[in-house]
């Protein structure tokens, strides 16, 4: 019954995620705002935002941590696993070798985010410094660097930063995509607290911990928006839309883990189990050979590179060790 339960469940989000994306896109085109900015930001935002209900619903509904930890740790490998289909399948070799200038950026604050989550995973609580409250000092970090992210995105978001009369118009004929846009925002919200009560029963069914449950099923099902929308821009000639959405994804995915401290009694990065230590590592990993692979401008006569290569071996060793050590 929980596998139906599940089944009916995915099916509904994947559906209505997809069509928040689609919402998304639309009003980011319709403000003639950048490729790569509308991959990095508002696609990637609205595909994250499956992440962001289940993370939230499993620490404050279901009470468990480990669930949402791992949903967003196994979202970010599942999505970093999908440059190798996305360098493969836009056929002009290496993807990270020709990337642009913002989606570089990106990487950058990926990678910061990823090092510092690593850092307090390794270190335990000798990093972890709790502030008044459950909040850990890395979580302000994160939350600090992410926002400063964002305010370099302000100036090619809004890149006149005047509001015309004709743009007023614009906004206004845009109202009913708003409404739908949030309408369906509620709609994956609801489908997120779901999802996570079905998450701890299919813990307690098979006998598999929360994480592994957490970064392998709950984080496919919520990942799927990420991939139909990224190989779907592929197709379309929008290859740094595809990668923008990832990295800003998996960016949008780190930074809901202050958001997740907020419901737990005390700073939970300073104490993971052995498995959610390694799974940051790999994170990490994942961000080092990213930012390398764009640093390498060097292209070699194959459909794919050795670095997004490299990137889903490490995908799969990651989901692997949560499956052998919890």
């Amino acid at each position: 019954m929980v596998w139906l339960e599940f089944t009916v469940c995915g099916v509904l989000m994947i559906f209505s995620a997809h069509a928040l994306c689609v919402k998304g896109v639309g009003l980011a085109r319709a403000a003639h705002i950048e490729e790569s900015v509308i991959g990095i930001f508002f696609l990637a935002v609205a595909t994250s935002f499956p992440e962001i209900a289940v993370g939230v619903s499993s620490v404050s509904y279901v009470g468990r941590f480990s669930l949402g930890y791992g949903n967003l740790l196994g979202s970010v490998m599942i999505n970093s696993m999908l440059l190798l289909a996305i360098d493969f399948s836009s056929g002009r070799g290496r993807v990270l070798a020709n990337v642009t200038g913002t989606n570089f950026t990106t990487a950058v604050f990926l990678g910061i985010a990823a090092l510092i989550i690593a850092l307090t995973a390794l270190l335990g609580k000798v990093l972890s410094l709790a502030l008044p409250g459950p909040v850990g000092f890395e979580s302000v970090l994160i939350a600090a660097f992410y926002f400063a992210y964002l305010n370099s995105l302000k100036k090619k978001v809004l890149p006149g930063g005047s509001v015309t009369a004709g743009a007023s118009r614009r906004e206004t004929a845009l109202w009913p995509v708003w409404a739908a846009f949030l309408s369906l925002v509620l709609v994956v919200a609801v489908l997120g607290v779901w999802m996570a009560n079905i998450g701890e029963k299919l813990a307690v069914t098979t006998g598999l911990s929360h994480t592994f449950v957490g970064a392998t099923l709950l984080a496919l099902i919520t990942s799927f928006p990420e991939i139909v929308v990224s190989l779907a821009a592929v197709k379309t000639g929008a290859v740094q839309m595809a990668v923008g959405n990832v990295l800003g994804s998996n960016l949008f995915d780190l930074s809901v883990l202050p958001v997740l401290d907020l419901f737990t009694k005390s700073p939970a990065l300073g104490t993971l189990t052995a498995g959610q230590i390694a799974v940051a590592g790999i994170a990490l990993l994942i961000s080092l050979i990213t930012l390398a692979g764009m640093k390498i401008r060097s292209r070699f006569p194959v459909r794919a590179g050795l670095d997004t290569a490299l990137i889903f071996a490490s995908g799969v060793c990651g989901l692997a060790i949560l499956f052998f050590v919890k």
